[in-house]
């Protein structure tokens, strides 16, 4: 009698083992794999709806994102950042990473246009009021933002930088730019269109002439890891690369205020 509780001790210790290793089996399917993307601010909204319906079409994969300005995110992937997908809104920035090694494969993919605003119902009519009175001004730190890079070209060619200095106000990336005119803690600054679909705290002085700066393309590239990357990961960074690409990602993109670069070939 002894025997045979034992045997049937034995029989459900077995059982419950084995369905707490299948139920350990079906945690580790769900996001065993976990890709890290690094994308420009600008494109955070998008990327997080995409990333959305990228992870209900692939339970068993995991995107983090690291969002931040261009220059910033290039120079981490310079250090040996473990990134496996690069979003650019710098063609500059691309071409260093291409040049240096660091890019499997990339492809433009959008453009944008940048458009100076101010807080809702401001005084400021036009950029040349901004300098005129004297007022504080925003724009994303040229030497590490594109939206920065782009807006000091077209204040160039416009004449108005020179007289901007000790108005202005740098920015860590446009995000930050937009917080500082919606808060009011400046009078005017720099931003791309597809920014303005964020917020209903702020209007449009002006959109700036896309002839005032180098155009604005933004990139999609899987890094380079050598061999530290597995078969099985390196798959899933080529997985959502191509992802981004595909027409129900682009009609996203294009709903954000983002321009493919398909269509703008087309136009032209």
């Amino acid at each position: 009698m002894k025997k045979q509780t034992i045997l049937i001790l034995v029989a459900v210790l077995i059982i419950i083992t084995a369905c707490g290793n299948a139920s350990n089996s079906n945690s580790n399917a769900k996001g065993s794999i976990e890709l890290t993307i690094s994308a420009a601010s600008s494109m955070m909204d998008v990327l997080t709806e995409i990333k959305e319906n990228f992870e209900k079409e692939n339970p068993n994969m995991e995107v983090t994102f690291n969002f931040g300005g261009t220059g910033a995110l290039r120079k981490q992937v310079e250090q040996g950042a473990p990134i496996d997908v690069f979003f650019s809104a710098s063609k500059k920035d691309y071409d260093l990473l291409l040049e240096g090694g660091y890019i499997e494969q990339g492809e433009e993919l959008l453009h944008n246009q940048l458009v100076a605003i101010q807080p809702k119902d401001g005084s400021v009519s036009t950029l040349q009021n901004v300098v005129n009175t004297n007022q504080k001004f925003a724009l994303g730190t040229p030497e590490s933002v594109p939206a920065g890079f782009y807006a000091q070209e077209a204040l160039q060619k416009m004449g108005f930088w020179d007289e901007l200095q000790g108005q202005m106000v740098f920015a860590k990336d446009v995000s930050h730019v937009l917080q500082l005119v919606k808060d009011k803690a400046v009078s005017a600054g720099i931003v791309y269109s597809s920014d303005l679909h964020r917020v209903n705290e702020v209007d449009i002085i002006e959109k700036i002439d896309g002839a005032l700066h180098t155009p604005i393309s933004y990139y999609v590239a899987v890094i380079e890891n050598g061999n530290e990357r597995s078969q099985e990961k390196q798959a899933a960074a080529e997985q959502f690369y191509n992802y981004a690409q595909n027409e129900t990602s682009k009609a996203l993109f294009e709903a954000y205020g983002f321009v493919i670069r398909d269509k703008l070939v087309e136009d032209i």
